[in-house]
Formats: C-alpha cells, sequence, structure tokens
C-alpha cells in the first residue's frame, strides 16, 4: 500500500515538474520574443509575428505548463490538467500575438504602411496575363510576401520576375519583366 502511494506522489511530481518546465521555457520564448525582439533584429533574427511565431510559440507553452500545474495542484486527471492548460495557451498565445503587433505597428511610422512602399520594388509573377488583363504579383510588403493584382504592357507568365513601375489603385500595380528583350537578330535563334 506505501510502495502504491508512493509510486502515485512520483508520477504526480513527474507531471508537475513536467508542467513547471513547459511552463518556464514557454516564458523565457515568449519574453525574448516580446521584449528582445529589437535586439534579435539587430543580429537578423527574427522569430515572426503571425500564428506560429516566438510570441504565439511561447504563449502556448506558458499557459500550458501554467494551466497544467493548475490542474495538478487540484488533483485534476493528466489529461484534464493538459485540457486546461491548452486552453490557457491558446489564449495567452493569442494575446501574445496581439501585443507583439501592437509593439511592431508603434515602432513603425504610418508612411510605411502605404502601398506605394513597393513601387521600384521587385516580384514574381504567381498567375501570369495577357498585355493590358490582370494577373497576379507577390512582392515583398512590410516585410511579409503580399500577393496583389497587376496589369503589364507585355504578356508575362507564371514564374516571371518583374518590377512594380507604378501604384494604379488601392489593389493593382502596374510591372514591367525584368527580362531583357533579345535583339532582332537574336530572337529566331531561341527555341
Amino acid at each position: 500500500m506505501i510502495w502504491h502511494r508512493a509510486s502515485v506522489w512520483y508520477g504526480k511530481a513527474k507531471q508537475m515538474i513536467g508542467f513547471v518546465i513547459t511552463a518556464i521555457i514557454g516564458f523565457v520564448i515568449l519574453c525574448v520574443a516580446l521584449f528582445l525582439d529589437g535586439v534579435l533584429d539587430m543580429f537578423d533574427v527574427s522569430l515572426g509575428s503571425g500564428i506560429i511565431s516566438g510570441a504565439s510559440l511561447g504563449g502556448l507553452l506558458c499557459g500550458i505548463g501554467f494551466g497544467g500545474v493548475i490542474g495538478e495542484s487540484q488533483g485534476w486527471p493528466m489529461i484534464g490538467s493538459l485540457g486546461l492548460g491548452t486552453f490557457a495557451g491558446v489564449g495567452i498565445a493569442a494575446i501574445a500575438i496581439a501585443l507583439y503587433r501592437w509593439m511592431k505597428r508603434s515602432e513603425t511610422p504610418d508612411s510605411a504602411y502605404s502601398l506605394e512602399n513597393v513601387i521600384g520594388t521587385r516580384g514574381t509573377v504567381t498567375a501570369g496575363a495577357a498585355p493590358g488583363q490582370r494577373g497576379l504579383v507577390q512582392v515583398r510588403y512590410l516585410g511579409s510576401p503580399r500577393t496583389i493584382a497587376f496589369v503589364a504592357d507585355a504578356e508575362l507568365k507564371t514564374g516571371d520576375s518583374v518590377f512594380v513601375t507604378d501604384l494604379l489603385g488601392p489593389e493593382l500595380l502596374k510591372v514591367a519583366s525584368t527580362e531583357p528583350e533579345l535583339p532582332p537578330g537574336l530572337a529566331e535563334f531561341m527555341p
């Protein structure tokens, strides 16, 4: 009987230690993602800012750990503690993502959010188009890839590299191919 109680206590202690370690690791990742992001930028290290990011991972692990500790301390079974931890983790991750995005936005001037900033950048055609027709091009906007409609004076095919020349509307770019045209004498030798 004593061995059974000792083994149950030892199993609960191992679970509790696992949850505590998970909470500590999550808290460290969360703090690094939220508060040391500027330092990491100096070394060109990015933890991301979306659903899969350092802030969301840290928040999720932190919540799983702290929720698990609360469940275990109340005598809940392992699955109940893990469920509470997961619920808490998703909530903390959502708060961490919102806080991270708010902090990033507060350090970026409003002028940076203008789509005119993509003029002069390069992109890749993701849906080709005939001259004057709409296609899709992927460009870097605020550090992330973004797909935007385009028109061009020449036919462009999927995968072509382009140069953004103008902003024609809120979601419409004018692009030109980055590939140089072949001189008339060489064009006949190309397949």
